[in-house]
């Protein structure tokens, strides 16, 4: 569903699908997805299951051109009902200094107790060093549901101009699946000279 935000910016977003965690306690993800050819930035929704209200940020600090940001919601209830969302604001980012981090090589690897520990290799594909501050690692399904992510922050990891490192990090479904996708984003701040 494609709807305009507060600030005019047409995001598209998911409804979220909501998972039994532990009793009396329901955890909603889904995703929101940016198609204009810039960043966007302060994003914040309401999330509705049943009768109780959520108002949540993202994770990300932007969401690049073209990208795409889980978002998640708790809830203290056993309500089997489905989640909705709504979008509440969102913004132009006019902050040029954050860079999406290249991450390939990216491989799943399932543990014994359903995680999957979920590997990559991240670079700088920019002309500028870089600081790498925040990956976020999502578990989709064979029909791209959000199952699961993990946020990592990274304690600003220095990459020169086409430097990579190695992430790793394990990740829960909330459910089991036989065919898990990965999708990685990993932000940064450039570093620019004085």
């Amino acid at each position: 569903m494609t709807v305009i935000s507060p600030a005019g910016l047409p995001l598209a977003y998911d409804n979220p699908v909501c998972y039994e965690t532990r009793e009396h306690s329901r955890l909603c993800l889904g995703m929101i997805f940016n198609p204009l050819p810039y960043a966007v930035t302060g994003v914040v929704l309401e999330v509705q299951l049943a009768s109780y209200i959520e108002q949540i940020a993202l994770e990300q600090a932007i969401i690049p051109a073209g990208g795409f940001a889980p978002y998640q919601a708790v809830f203290d209830t056993r309500s089997p009902a489905s989640g909705s969302a709504r979008l509440i604001g969102a913004s132009r980012s006019a902050d040029a200094a954050w860079v999406t981090l290249q991450a390939d090589a990216v491989t799943a690897e399932p543990l014994t107790d359903g995680r999957y520990v979920v590997s990559a290799a991240v670079s700088n594909a920019g002309t500028l060093p870089a600081e790498a501050l925040r990956a976020v690692v999502l578990l989709l399904d064979e029909h791209d549901l959000l199952m699961g992510y993990r946020v990592v922050d990274l304690d600003g990891i220095h990459l020169e101009s086409g430097a990579m490192f190695p992430l790793r990090v394990i990740v829960a479904p909330q459910v089991g699946v036989a065919d898990v996708q990965v999708a990685i984003y990993v932000e940064g701040r450039k570093l620019v000279p004085e």
